[in-house]
């Protein structure tokens, strides 16, 4: 009897906790924060220009003309990317290929980056353009 009284409370348990359906708990994703794009684009906006500075590094203190003197590629499955020379600086721009859903189409920044990320615990200032087409500084890194 003691059984059949375990067995029944267990199935009575089992059936007293079924967990909602998957499809009743599945939230749609949040749309990115213009923080969380600028520090995407940041990260790729650094390591372009991590690699701009030691391009410059190597070559007598001169800046690459192109990407493909750099040995990078404009573009990969997520961004596009460029480059100015400004004085005898350079201003690297990253840009997501696809704005949709985003909250920035695109971030830039200069040389001086670098230093400001090894300094300031990470933090750098980017200069970003929202979808709607608004400049705005924004502060990344620090992740």
């Amino acid at each position: 009897m003691t059984r059949f009284a375990a067995l029944f409370l267990a199935a009575g348990l089992a059936a007293g906790c079924r967990a909602e359906p998957a499809t009743d708990r599945i939230e749609a994703p949040a749309a990115p924060t213009a923080e969380a794009d600028a520090g995407r684009l940041g990260r790729e906006v650094l390591r372009l220009l991590d690699q701009l500075a030691e391009y410059r590094g190597a070559n007598r203190n001169r800046l690459p003309r192109t990407l493909r003197h750099l040995g990078v590629d404009s573009l990969t499955p997520e961004f596009a990317r460029s480059f100015t020379i400004a004085g005898s600086g350079a201003i690297a721009t990253v840009s997501f290929r696809r704005p949709e859903g985003h909250a920035l189409r695109s971030c830039a920044g200069g040389l001086e980056l670098l230093e400001a990320a090894a300094i300031a615990d990470g933090r750098y200032v980017l200069r970003c353009v929202t979808t709607s087409g608004e400049i705005r500084e924004i502060t990344a890194g620090g992740e």
